[in-house]
């Protein structure tokens, strides 16, 4: 990839305008954008359940929401979601009301189980254990990187920065 240049314009006059008085300039109206699916800040009443039986929910965790806080300032959670959509099924004598069979971080979205009583946590725990059930990452990039060179430390995507 060549380095780009900008040519200096040191002396060089800008093109002449010439004036219309009278002549109203057109009327530009601002490119319509439609929200990108998913995109859109969640909500504690945008909650999107996947699948519901009497020992689970598989809820669509959004990917800027916590699924669960001790925090009393922490208004946007799954726990708080869920805590509204179905208040009969929130189980007091757990601490968030709701057994969370696995975690995925703040930033991530993607489907959530949770368990509505302690047996089925228990298997679901186990299939997370035993390693029976499984995750999957998709990563969604802007371009493709020249070289991706692998290290134990870091990736790189400058092919010239030197690995650890």
């Amino acid at each position: 990839m060549e380095p780009f240049s900008v040519e200096p314009t040191i002396g060089v006059e800008p093109p002449s305008v010439e004036p219309t008085i009278g002549v109203e300039p057109p009327s530009v109206e601002p490119p319509s954008v439609e929200p990108t699916i998913g995109m859109e800040p969640a909500s504690v009443d945008n909650l999107s359940v996947l699948y519901q039986s009497s020992d689970y929910i598989l809820v669509d965790k959004h990917w800027d929401i916590r699924i669960d806080s001790k925090m009393w300032y922490e208004k946007h959670t799954v726990q708080r979601q869920l805590g509204l959509r179905f208040p009969d099924l929130a189980d007091p004598g757990t601490y968030y009301g709701f057994r969370f069979c696995h975690q995925l971080d703040y930033s991530t979205s993607g489907v959530l189980c949770v368990a509505l009583n302690k047996a089925a946590a228990g298997r679901a725990y186990s299939c997370f254990k035993d390693r029976r059930a499984t995750k999957a990452y998709l990563a969604l990039v802007v371009r493709t990187p020249n070289r991706v060179r692998p290290s134990s430390r870091c990736w790189s995507m400058d092919p010239t920065m030197e690995v650890l």
